[in-house]
């Protein structure tokens, strides 16, 4: 029969010192140069041109229906600031009329749509900005909007805004 030895004699105390760290491969000198280049290298690709987006977003339906719309309205907005609210109600309009059958997107999804289509020109920005006297001219297009009422609180709103540029040569 083996021999057993009490618990006491084979326990051995946890120690309380951590073991030693090895250094991590990217903080090594060696290695250290290479990823500063690599960093540093710029990136050869141009930025496509604003044709090239608008035409790569009507691929799909729901971004087609979005630049059909930015398409429809762009010129006839008045207002050098034009609030997310109050496109997706013209949007939510202009889409019963036009594709019935289709449902609007959300104001999530469509945000993140109208942003690439509007901004691609160079003509508008998306910003969050007091309206303010930007949104001072009348818009003939309030009255497509359905429950939209502008907000007079002046608190800050996310929005496309006409870039200076633009605001110059109209």
């Amino acid at each position: 029969m083996p021999s057993c030895t009490p618990v006491s004699q084979s326990f051995q105390p946890i120690s309380r010192t951590p073991p030693p760290v090895r250094p991590s491969l990217w903080r090594s000198n060696r290695r250290r140069p290479l990823l500063r280049r690599i960093a540093a290298v710029p990136s050869r690709l141009p930025p496509p041109p604003p044709a090239a987006t608008a035409a790569w977003l009507a691929n799909s339906t729901a971004d087609g229906q979005i630049l059909a719309f930015w398409q429809a309205f762009a010129e006839l907005f008045a207002c050098d600031f034009l609030p997310v609210d109050f496109l997706h109600a013209l949007y939510a309009d202009w889409m019963s009329q036009e594709f019935p059958t289709d449902t609007p997107l959300l104001k999530k999804a469509f945000t993140r749509r109208i942003k690439t289509v509007a901004t691609a020109s160079g003509e508008w920005l998306y910003t969050r900005s007091r309206p303010g006297s930007m949104m001072d001219a009348p818009e003939p297009l309030t009255a497509r909007a359905h429950g939209w009422a502008r907000d007079r609180s002046e608190k800050p709103q996310y929005g496309l805004r006409r870039s200076k540029s633009a605001t110059i040569t109209r």
